[in-house]
């Protein structure tokens, strides 16, 4: 099939469409904080269009390293089976929303007219790693599943 330079995910192909998936950190979860280390958008960028370049994917999931978690608006609560009861949603202008914006956005610049689609990382996962911050901020992950458990 002779490429148009603009792939689409409604675009008729005569072979399965293939893209290959990569977080462009040296380390990954909830400890990447792209707002205490900005380094990791620029990764990201640099690593997006280096991937594109290199293996012409014919579409590209847009990873979102660095964004991973926002805080989460609960009370926490000792009862942690109405910890959803005790959500509320974050701003239109709340900074997690417009960094993630704007790292799609630069993303979608780096990739040209390629197909790409982009997803809020994992909310259970989200969920779960905000159940267990610590005082310190850290996160103690090794609690994380049971976290949920105590849920349903």
């Amino acid at each position: 099939m002779e490429s148009t330079g603009k792939l689409s995910f409604t675009n008729n192909y005569n072979y399965v469409p293939a893209s290959f998936w990569y977080h462009f950190s040296a380390a990954s979860g909830v400890e990447l904080d792209a707002f205490k280390n900005p380094e990791i958008i620029e990764g990201n960028i640099l690593g997006t269009k280096k991937l594109v370049e290199t293996t012409s994917p014919d579409f590209v999931k847009l990873m979102s390293d660095g964004l991973f978690h926002y805080e989460f608006n609960y009370q926490d609560a000792d009862d942690k089976r109405v910890v959803y009861a005790n959500l509320s949603p974050i701003a239109d202008n709340h900074p997690w929303l417009i960094k993630t914006a704007d790292l799609v956005r630069r993303q979608k610049q780096v990739i040209g007219e390629r197909a790409s689609f982009y997803n809020v990382f994992s909310p259970t996962t989200l969920l779960k790693w905000a159940l267990v911050k610590n005082p310190d901020g850290h996160y103690d992950k090794s609690k994380a599943d049971k976290s949920l458990l105590i849920l349903f």
